[in-house]
C-alpha cells in the first residue's frame, strides 16, 4: 500500500502590496497549521510556533476569537493593537497588530475557526447556561433576563410556550438560581392517570385503595425546601384544580386515606402549552387557581422566532451529544447548516435537539451532509398538510426517543412525559409497532 507523503509546498494565488495578485508558495508549516484547526476542531490545539507562523503568514502579530453572542474570549493567541473585527459564523475575530493579508490562507483561517467553534468549549455558551436559554437573540436575552428577576423569590411562575420550547429547562434554571436547598421535582400531570394522580401529588396511606401496598409520601412533599414544577396544568381536572388550590393556599397536604395534614414549603413553578385565559373564560380552568400559579408569567419563544440563536444551539447539542454517545465530533456542511436555518421547526428546541443528535451518529465524525438530516425538504413546491406535518414529526420523534433507549417503551415515554399507554397508542397510530421493545 502506498503512504500518503506531505507536499513540499502549496501554490495558491495571494495578493502582495499594492493589491495585485501574485503566486505564492504556502511553507508546509503554515499547511501544518491550518490541518491541525481542520483535524482538531479546536484553535487551542495549535502550538505556539505554529500560531505564530499562521498569523505572521497573514500579516498579523496577534488574533482574538470572541463569541458573537456574548462577547467572551473563545481564543486569544499572541497581541498587539486591534483592528477591524470580521464575523465568522457565531464568532467575532479580532486581528491584532495589523491589517490582514486578505488571500487564500485568511479566508481558510475565517472558515476554519468558524466550522470548529464549537471546539471552543464553554466559552461559547458564556455566562447564559445559568438561566438555561441559549443564544444572541433578543428574545433569548429577554428571557433570561426574567428567569434572573423572579428566580431569588418564593413567587409562584407560570410558564407559557408551545411543546418542546423549553418550559422544564426555564424551571430547573428557576430553581437552580433560587437558592432553595431541597429538590426540583417535575410532575407531568397529564401524564398520570386520573384516579392515581391524587395519590401521586399528595401521598397515600397504606390501604387508602385497592393497589395501596404501603404509605407514600406524595411528590408535593417530595418538593419540600425545593421547587415544584406542575407540567401541562392546563390539562388538570377541575376536581383536582379545587384539591391542588387548597394545598397552595394552606401550605398543607393531607396523603389520600389519612387524617393527618403535613406542612410543605415548595415553590411552585407551573407550565403549560394551552392559553389558560381561555380555558377560562371557557368554564375548563379556576380563576382563583390560575391567580394562586401567575404572580409571574414568563413565555418562552418557540424556536422560529429566535432563528439567530440556531447555530449555538447547534453547536450545543452537537457537543452534547458526542460526549454522552461517545461519538466523535463533526463537521458541518454548509447544505445542512442553510437547512436547520430554513426549516420552521414546529417541535422547537427538542425537535433540534433529536435531529442534531442523530446527525451526529449517523456523520461518525465527518462532515454532516443535508441528506443526514430527516427534515422535509423546503425545496418542494407542494406544501404538507397540517395533519400530515405533525404526524411526521411526531414519528420522527418516537423512533428517534425509541432508538436512543434501545426500544425500551417505558423509558421512551418517561423521556417524553406521557404515559406508556400513550406511547402506545402513537406508535401504533404510526406504524411503528415494529419500533423496539414491548419493556
Amino acid at each position: 500500500m502506498g503512504s500518503l507523503r506531505r507536499p513540499r509546498h502549496l501554490t495558491i494565488g495571494e495578493p502582495v502590496a499594492g493589491g495585485a495578485p501574485a503566486t505564492a508558495s504556502v511553507a508546509p508549516d503554515v499547511i501544518e497549521a491550518l490541518a491541525v484547526l481542520a483535524c482538531e476542531g479546536d484553535p487551542a490545539a495549535l502550538s505556539g510556533d505554529q500560531s505564530s507562523r499562521l498569523l505572521r503568514w497573514v500579516g498579523l502579530t496577534g488574533i482574538e476569537v470572541r463569541c458573537a453572542g456574548n462577547g467572551e474570549v473563545a481564543w486569544r493567541s499572541g497581541g498587539g493593537p486591534p483592528g477591524e473585527e470580521v464575523v465568522s459564523g457565531a464568532l467575532r475575530v479580532v486581528p491584532l497588530g495589523g491589517r490582514p493579508r486578505e488571500g487564500a490562507v485568511w479566508r481558510a483561517l475565517l472558515g476554519l475557526l468558524a466550522l470548529t467553534a464549537s471546539g471552543a468549549g464553554p466559552a461559547l455558551a458564556g455566562p447564559d447556561g445559568d438561566a438555561g436559554v441559549h443564544g444572541p437573540s433578543a428574545a433569548a436575552a429577554l428571557l433570561r433576563a426574567e428567569v434572573r428577576r423572579v428566580a431569588p423569590s418564593d413567587l409562584a411562575v407560570l410558564v407559557l410556550g408551545e411543546t418542546g420550547a423549553g418550559k422544564e429547562v426555564v424551571a430547573r434554571a428557576i430553581h437552580r438560581l433560587s437558592g432553595r436547598t431541597g429538590a426540583f421535582v417535575p410532575v407531568n400531570v397529564a401524564a398520570i392517570p386520573r384516579d392515581l394522580l391524587e395519590a401521586e401529588l399528595f401521598g397515600s396511606v397504606r390501604g387508602a385503595f385497592t393497589g395501596a401496598d404501603r404509605p407514600r409520601q406524595g411528590l408535593v412533599r417530595a418538593a419540600h425546601r425545593g421547587t415544584l414544577l406542575l407540567d401541562e396544568i392546563g390539562d388538570l381536572d377541575l376536581t383536582m384544580q379545587a384539591k391542588l388550590l387548597r394545598v397552595l393556599e394552606s401550605g398543607e397536604v393531607r396523603p389520600v386515606g389519612s387524617t393527618t395534614f403535613h406542612a410543605v414549603d415548595a415553590r411552585v413553578v407551573s407550565a403549560t402549552h394551552r392559553d389558560l385565559r381561555t380555558r377560562m373564560e371557557a368554564g375548563l380552568f379556576r380563576a382563583d387557581l390560575y391567580y394562586r400559579l401567575a404572580f409571574a408569567v414568563l413565555r418562552v419563544p418557540p424556536l422560529r422566532e429566535r432563528t439567530e440563536d440556531l447555530p449555538l444551539l447547534r453547536r450545543l447539542f452537537a457537543d452534547e451529544a458526542s460526549r454522552r454517545l461517545g461519538a466523535r465530533p463533526c463537521r458541518w456542511s454548509a447544505g445542512a447548516e442553510a437547512a436547520l436555518l430554513g426549516y420552521g421547526w414546529p417541535g422547537n428546541v427538542r425537535e433540534l435537539r433529536h435531529v442534531v443528535e442523530l446527525a451526529v451518529v449517523e456523520a461518525a465524525g465527518g462532515i454532516v451532509t443535508r441528506a443526514m438530516l430527516p427534515l422535509p425538504d423546503t425545496r418542494s413546491p407542494a406544501p404538507q398538510r397540517w395533519t400530515q406535518a405533525t404526524a411526521d414529526f411526531r414519528r420522527r420523534l418516537l423512533r428517534t426517543t425509541l432508538h436512543r433507549h434501545g426500544g425500551n417503551r417505558t423509558a421512551a415515554a418517561r423521556e417524553l412525559g406521557i404515559s406508556r399507554q400513550t406511547l402506545l397508542y402513537h406508535v401504533r397510530s404510526l406504524g411503528l409497532g415494529g419500533s423496539g421493545s414491548s419493556a
